[in-house]
């Protein structure tokens, strides 16, 4: 397995040749300030009194466990096959088949019934989940004192033991499914034993379930669809108290001047409007009322607005969540400390910099009110 901290070069030791030595050089130094910034980290999270998790797709991901059937066309094929005979590919491009007008309803909830039952009990929750919920247990009263927010509709979170009441997900949850009108606010029903149904009438060569067992809304008769944020037609309705919930919450932080953690895991821009950026801009509010605290993990979308002095970016997957953990094991507080000095001491002298401009693809410099994103996302 890959030690995100120690293996940041290409493993070459070559005592002759310049280049591989500069290359080593610098390996080494990217991994010395790598080191520096999971120090910082995990000094703020063992100082933390409250902790925000944002978790994005990358939250989710299990390299080599065979369950990367967004990503990976063997994953997805060994999984679903009879859906290679319609044209698709990967689980990014069956999450268009609801408007597929060629593919015929049965095949669609064999594949739904399946695919579903796989991301929402099927597939396990990768080791982060599991950190994640022993990094609020550093602290006993972090365990009480946190929220979830989540675009992630697998439910994982709950699965891995965080309490339901603290997890808010915007966009859906793929073990419900909803009137398509809608015709009301309230047409939304448990999917387990409709998917379990379904999967015992699907002929696995075609996809197709029994046309007859298509589910239709039973109030008004219209099409089912599964409950995830993908149109006009999306209810909200079972989300509604977690959303306020989560509101309420980060103004009571904000407003006690509570030292607030943020840790973001995987979280890109394919939603950041619902993730990333209400991230920012709360520590950005915390920060000024109190003390508020960055962890992004992303390994590919790694930018920080300069103005949050107190934030690193691990370039990484969730498993450098594991490293965090070490360090907090080690018990070297002094370390700790000192780091999270040093990243913010140099993220304020850059920030002061005259000729720097604000960072690209973050909040810096321009107008987000999260509490009216929020206020968007229950509509």
């Amino acid at each position: 397995k890959r030690d995100p901290i120690r293996a940041m070069g290409n493993g070459s030791k070559s005592s002759t040749s310049k280049q591989d030595a500069v290359g080593e050089s610098a390996a080494k130094e990217n991994s010395k300030d790598v080191a520096v910034e999971v120090q910082a980290a995990s000094w703020w999270i063992c100082q933390a009194d409250a902790i925000l998790i944002c978790a994005g797709a990358g939250m989710s991901a299990k390299p080599g466990a065979g369950e990367a059937v967004y990503v990976s066309p063997k994953d997805f094929a060994a999984h679903y096959p009879f859906m290679l005979r319609h044209g698709y590919r990967s689980g990014y491009e069956a999450m268009g088949v609801l408007f597929d007008g060629k593919l015929p309803d049965e095949v669609k909830w064999g594949f739904w019934s399946k695919h579903y039952t796989n991301m929402r009990w099927g597939f396990e929750p990768c080791e982060g989940y599991n950190i994640l919920h022993r990094l609020l247990k550093i602290a006993t009263d972090k365990e009480q004192d946190y929220f979830v927010q989540t675009s992630n509709v697998d439910g994982c979170f709950e699965r891995a033991g965080f309490s339901k009441e603290r997890i808010y997900g915007p966009q859906g949850d793929c073990g419900l499914y909803q009137c398509s009108g809608p015709c009301s606010r309230e047409s939304i029903w448990e999917a387990k034993d409709l998917f379990a149904k379904l999967s015992a009438s699907r002929d696995e060569a075609t996809g197709a379930v029994d046309k007859a067992l298509v589910p239709v809304c039973p109030s008004c008769g219209r099409r089912v669809v599964m409950n995830l944020r993908s149109g006009d037609y999306f209810l909200h309705t079972r989300s509604d108290k977690a959303n306020r919930d989560f509101v309420k919450w980060v103004d009571d932080i904000i407003a006690s001047g509570k030292r607030l953690v943020i840790i973001e895991v995987g979280a890109g821009y394919n939603t950041p409007v619902v993730t990333r950026f209400p991230m920012e801009a709360i520590a950005r509010e915390a920060s000024r009322k109190g003390q508020a605290s960055l962890i992004r993990i992303n390994p590919d979308a790694t930018a920080l607005p300069g103005d949050l002095l107190e934030a690193v970016s691990l370039p990484f997957g969730w498993e450098v969540l594991s490293e965090i953990e070490k360090e907090l094991a080690a018990g070297l507080p002094d370390a700790m400390e000192a780091a999270a000095k040093n990243i913010k001491s140099a993220r304020e002298e850059e920030f002061k910099r005259p000729s720097r401009r604000p960072v690209e693809r973050t909040t810096e410099g321009r107008r987000f009110d999260w509490r009216e994103m929020m206020q968007n996302l229950l509509r």
